[in-house]
């Protein structure tokens, strides 16, 4: 694979540069959702600093996550953290991330007195925009990989810095690239209804999502890196509560809203319309 390039001299991540452009094409393609709301005269800047905090909060998210799974390691040479730069600029946990981008987005909202999900249809469809793309990352970088299995299917890593060399292994990271693909796709058409709840997006991307990532964890080949809680990968035991959350999401989604607009603080005086 291809874990970085050099530009002008200096060695540039692969991960890196897809999680950046993934960041960007989520912004892009946001805007592009919010040109008909421009057409109609409404200030849409919200929209952009909400999905700014959520950034912020999914890199702290992940990067909190990662920390806490390799707590063990950590505790036991605790001068990692200064001397293997993996440890600040590497090793990023999805679920962190999710988890961190929803708190960022809420605290952008209850900062300034709006609605999370006035704007929850909007701003879904960017989670697997830059997830899939940083997939596309993980796959040049060699990271998350699967299960050793005989080509074709079976991709060699051996340029990589953390898979087993000369070892047959199925690339697991582009399979996620697909599913996520396909989730952008139906959200896509899902939000754009006006049938859809203000909720419904997100109900049905944590939904997709859960279930997608509980089963494709039985064809990684890294989990005993990320631990195990009993005989469930971690992110197959957070994917449950995902899970969990979105079922209960589409089943009482609307007391959940109601409970969310309730909460807001009365200071400042803004005013948020649905989206």
């Amino acid at each position: 694979m291809l874990p970085s390039i050099y530009i002008l001299g200096r060695e540039i991540p692969m991960y890196g540069i897809c999680a950046a452009f993934g960041i960007g094409l989520a912004f892009f393609v946001t805007w592009l959702r919010t040109r008909r709301l421009r057409r109609e005269g409404r200030d849409v800047s919200d929209v952009f600093y909400l999905l700014l905090y959520a950034m912020i909060g999914v890199l702290i998210g992940a990067k909190l996550l990662y920390f806490i799974q390799n707590l063990g390691t950590l505790l036991s040479d605790f001068s990692l953290l200064f001397t293997n730069p993996g440890y600040f600029f590497g090793g990023f946990v999805f679920y962190g991330g999710l988890i961190g981008g929803v708190f960022g987005a809420w605290f952008y909202c209850w900062q300034f007195r709006l609605r999370l999900f006035d704007y929850a249809n909007l701003i879904v469809t960017a989670i697997p925009i830059i997830h899939g793309i940083g997939r596309i990352g993980c796959f040049c970088a060699g990271c998350c990989y699967g299960k050793p299995m005989d080509p074709p299917l079976g991709l060699l890593f051996n340029a990589s810095p953390v898979a087993p060399h000369d070892v047959y292994l199925f690339p697991v990271q582009l399979l996620e690239v697909f599913t996520n693909l396909i989730i952008f796709v139906i959200l896509m058409v899902y939000t754009n209804k006006k049938s859809c709840p203000r909720h419904g997006g997100l109900a049905l991307y944590m939904c997709w999502y859960a279930v997608t990532r509980f089963l494709i964890e039985f064809l990684r080949y890294d989990d005993v890196e990320r631990g195990f809680i009993g005989f469930l990968s971690t992110s197959q035991f957070i994917s449950l509560f995902i899970l969990a959350g979105g079922i209960l999401l589409f089943i009482k989604g609307g007391a959940i809203v109601r409970f969310f607009d309730r909460t807001r603080p009365v200071k400042k005086k803004r005013e948020s319309k649905a989206f």
